[in-house]
C-alpha cells in the first residue's frame, strides 16, 4: 500500500477535495479569497517546474545507458512500439471516436490532434526515470536510456 500512496496521490486527492467543497474553492481560486495569495505563489513557483524536471532528466541520463541491461533487440522493439505502434493506436482511437460520437464532443481543432499525436509518441524516459528513483532501484536506473 506504501507505494501507492505517493506524494502525487494525496495531491491528487486533495485537488479532488478542493474542487468540490465550494467553499474551499473559492477561499483559494478566486481573487480576494482567504487563501488565494497561497495559489498565486504557487502558480508563480509552480513555472520553474519543467525546466526543473528537464535539468533533472539531463542529469540522470548524462552517462548514457548501462547497455548490459538491456540488449539492442529489446530497446529496437521499445522504439518501434512507442514511437510508431502508440501514435498509430492513437490515430486510430481518434478517428473511431470522431466517427461514432456528435461533432461536438471530439474537439476538431489541429492543437488538439497535434497533442493527442505528441502524448502517444512521447518517449518516456522521464516517467522511467522517476519510477526508478520511487521504488529505489539502482541497477535499473542505468538501463533508462538503453
Amino acid at each position: 500500500l506504501a507505494p501507492a500512496v505517493n506524494n502525487n496521490v494525496i495531491a491528487s486527492i486533495l485537488g479532488i477535495v478542493v474542487g468540490v467543497t465550494p467553499p474551499l474553492r473559492a477561499a483559494m481560486f478566486e481573487p480576494g479569497g482567504a487563501l488565494f495569495v497561497l495559489v498565486d505563489a504557487a502558480d508563480i513557483i509552480s513555472g520553474a517546474a519543467i525546466p526543473q524536471v528537464i535539468i533533472i532528466l539531463g542529469a540522470s541520463l548524462a552517462h548514457g545507458p548501462e547497455h548490459s541491461l538491456c540488449d539492442r533487440r529489446t530497446a529496437l522493439s521499445i522504439a518501434a512500439v512507442r514511437l510508431a505502434a502508440m501514435p498509430l493506436l492513437n490515430v486510430g482511437i481518434f478517428l473511431g471516436l470522431r466517427a461514432t460520437l456528435p461533432a461536438a464532443a471530439v474537439p476538431s481543432s489541429p492543437a488538439f490532434w497535434l497533442v493527442f499525436l505528441v502524448e502517444g509518441a512521447m518517449p518516456t524516459a522521464n516517467n522511467m526515470m522517476l519510477q526508478v528513483q520511487m521504488f529505489g532501484s539502482p541497477a535499473a536506473a542505468g538501463g533508462v536510456g538503453a
